[in-house]
């Protein structure tokens, strides 16, 4: 008699199941790309590597399987989502160096942002790290008032200060090396009719002046407040085109660039982002590992503003991980 082909109990079961878990994955990652049925699926679309790697296991399942049909399925909806973290290597290519300064100026600027986590007990870290940075303005997320006295040791160095302190996770400060022009705390909406700001001012750099609007907006964390988010974004991208000269926002946009909304506030502001030609570059979690954190904290900038390098800084206590970029006006 011949003999049958032995086949391992399990692929019949993980062909079906891979399989079905293929379509979903494919089905979830389109309705977060391009807009699905409820909010929580936009907010999906900040996981793009997560789900890359999770069409990869299915992959490999499918091919010991021997499902090939699904196989490719896990595959396409793999390399879809991988190709989204990708791009962003590629594209706009990192800025050439700062032009020659004239004699006693500098050539360039240097602008860190960073969420320092309202609780964090590892404050003097933070003032560590903004003073290494050798910023010309750092925007501080997160500032309540038991984070003042911290804070204010930057005082030698950045003397020109608005501060916006609170007892939540959205108060902020802005500090600054060169004077200040019309600095304001703006209201871009809160729940419940509460109020969350937004510092808009303007730096008296060398190089001349430069706006910078520092945010922080709602996390998407429910139906509500994930409104709430899109209607901030959209206030920041109006205050963005609003501005008469060179422009950078620089914040927790509490959004990745693969999902619809930051396409929508792209659109919106018509601002560029620094990562562009750099890489995905997360910066929360922080204590997960790199190839996992979201790039949710952002700088983005107008066409008078050319990047010239970027750096995603280490977590110092917080969740999120600050960013520093150099930066020349005139571009």
């Amino acid at each position: 008699m011949p003999r049958t082909a032995y086949e391992h109990p399990l692929k019949p079961e993980l062909r079906l199941y891979g399989g079905v878990l293929s379509a979903l994955l494919a089905l979830c990652w389109a309705c977060a790309l391009y807009g699905g049925p409820g909010w929580w699926f936009e907010v999906g679309g900040n996981f793009a590597v997560p789900v890359a790697i999770c069409a990869a296991l299915l992959a490999l399942a499918l091919a010991w399987a021997r499902g090939w049909a699904w196989l490719g399925v896990a595959a396409a909806t793999g390399l879809w989502s991988a190709s989204v973290p990708l791009t962003w290597s590629t594209g706009s290519l990192p800025g050439p160096p700062p032009p020659a300064a004239a004699p006693g100026q500098p050539a360039s600027l240097r602008l860190l942002v960073a969420n320092i986590w309202s609780s964090n007990p590892r404050q003097d870290e933070v003032v560590a790290q903004v003073r290494a940075a050798e910023a010309d303005v750092a925007v501080l997320l997160e500032t309540t008032p038991a984070w003042e006295a911290a804070v204010s040791e930057l005082a030698a160095d950045l003397p020109y200060v608005v501060a916006q302190p609170r007892t939540d996770n959205f108060g902020m400060t802005l500090l600054s090396r060169h004077p200040l022009n019309g600095a304001r705390v703006l209201d871009v909406g809160g729940l419940d009719g509460g109020e969350i700001p937004l510092i808009r001012a303007e730096v008296r750099t060398p190089l001349g002046p430069l706006t910078v609007l520092g945010v922080h907006v709602f996390p998407p964390v429910s139906a509500e407040a994930w409104e709430l988010r899109e209607v901030q974004l959209l206030r920041v991208a109006e205050l963005a085109r609003e501005t008469a000269g060179p422009v950078v926002v620089a914040g927790d946009l509490n959004t990745s660039m693969s999902t619809r909304s930051y396409r929508l506030f792209r659109t919106a502001s018509g601002l560029a982002n620094a990562r562009k030609g750099r890489g995905w570059q997360g910066s929360w979690p922080a204590w997960a590992p790199a190839e996992l954190q979201l790039p949710l904290d952002h700088v983005l900038h107008d066409e008078e503003i050319v990047i010239h390098e970027l750096e995603v800084l280490p977590g110092a206590g917080s969740d999120h991980r600050g960013l520093v970029v150099e930066l020349s006006l005139g571009g």
